[in-house]
This record gives structure tokens, C-alpha cells and sequence, in this order.
């Protein structure tokens, strides 16, 4: 049935989409418009229930194939029968494995705990070890970064300087001088 309407739908669409497009080539008024596209759109929806209901005959012999190989593989019993006849092997195989699993975990918690204590171990001495490393080699560093923020400095306050100078330049060379009698502006660079 979805299928069905779905067609009628879509073709009520395009076939309203169509005849409106046609009239419209056709330099008709807005009310001939109108009912060009009310006529398609009727057409469309007659095409779409056509379409729509081969489509849903379709899936339902391909549902009935489906349902006949799988009463085949199940011996005659249904999808749900079936799932209803396995579920008491799955409880038991549930209840049966829970005990082995609870004990898993109880058993390898300790060796768990032991190897997690020893890689805090691990970690901590090797934090202790490059700790000397990294203060020498933030020692080393120091010096030159300093030296680097200085000359960055440096440069920076020459360059502010130079582009102050620049912009005075550029603002004295661009402001209007009046000769004789007419506004004259002159930019030099």
C-alpha cells in the first residue's frame, strides 16, 4: 500500500511539474497554467498507482520466495518459531558461561593490579631520570632564547621607528596643495 501511494504521489509531482512547464512554453494565461498542471498532475497520479502497485506485487512474490526458502532451511517453522525454539539454548549457554566468566575476571584482577603498579613504577623512575635531562637542557635554552627576544625586540623597534617615519612622509606627500586657485593633490612614493 505505501508503495501505492507513494507512486500516486510522485506522480501527481512530476506529472503537476510537467503540464505546468508545457503551458508555460506555451505562453498560456495563469488560470490555463493552472489547470494544464491540475490535468498532468491527475495523469501523473494515475501512472504513479499503475507503477506503485507492479512494485508492490513485485515484493510481495519476492517475500513469498523468501518465506519458502526460509520455511525450507527451518523445516516448515517460521523466523519467529524458530528464534522461539533457540532462546531456552541461550539462556542455558548464558547461565552456564556467566561462573567461567566471573571467575576470569577474579583471577586475572590481581595480575591486572600487579602489571598496572608496575608500569606506575616504570613511569615514575623514568620521569625521575630525564627530569635532570630536561632542567639542563631548559638551562642551555634559556641564554638563547633571551638573546632571540632581544634582538626580536631590537628589530621590532627599528622597524615601528622606520614605519613611523614613512607614514609622516606618506602623509605630508598626500595632503592637497592649492595652486593657482585649484586644489591639487600630489603623491609621491
Amino acid at each position: 500500500m505505501r508503495k501505492v501511494v507513494k507512486g500516486a504521489l510522485l506522480g501527481a509531482v512530476a506529472g503537476a511539474a510537467i503540464g505546468g512547464a508545457r503551458a508555460f512554453r506555451r505562453d498560456e494565461p495563469v488560470d490555463g497554467v493552472g489547470s494544464q498542471a491540475g490535468k498532468a498532475a491527475a495523469e501523473g497520479a494515475a501512472i504513479g498507482i499503475v507503477f506503485g502497485l507492479v512494485l508492490a506485487r513485485r515484493d510481495k512474490k519476492r517475500l513469498a520466495r523468501q518465506r519458502m526458502t526460509v520455511s525450507k532451511a527451518l523445516a516448515g517453522g517460521s523466523l519467529l518459531e524458530a528464534a522461539k525454539a533457540v532462546k531456552p539454548a541461550l539462556e542455558y549457554a548464558f547461565e552456564v558461561t556467566k561462573p567461567k566468566v566471573e571467575h576470569a575476571v577474579e583471577v586475572s584482577r590481581p595480575v591486572v593490579e600487579s602489571a598496572a603498579e608496575r608500569t606506575r613504577e616504570a613511569a615514575v623512575k623514568a620521569a625521575d631520570a630525564a627530569k635532570p635531562r630536561v632542567e639542563h637542557a631548559a638551562a642551555v635554552a634559556r641564554p638563547k632564547i633571551e638573546r632571540a627576544a632581544e634582538v626580536t625586540w631590537d628589530r621590532t623597534l627599528d622597524l615601528t621607528k622606520s614605519a613611523r617615519a614613512k607614514a609622516g612622509d606618506f602623509a605630508d606627500a598626500t595632503r592637497p596643495t592649492i595652486e593657482n586657485g585649484h586644489r591639487k593633490v600630489t603623491v609621491v612614493v
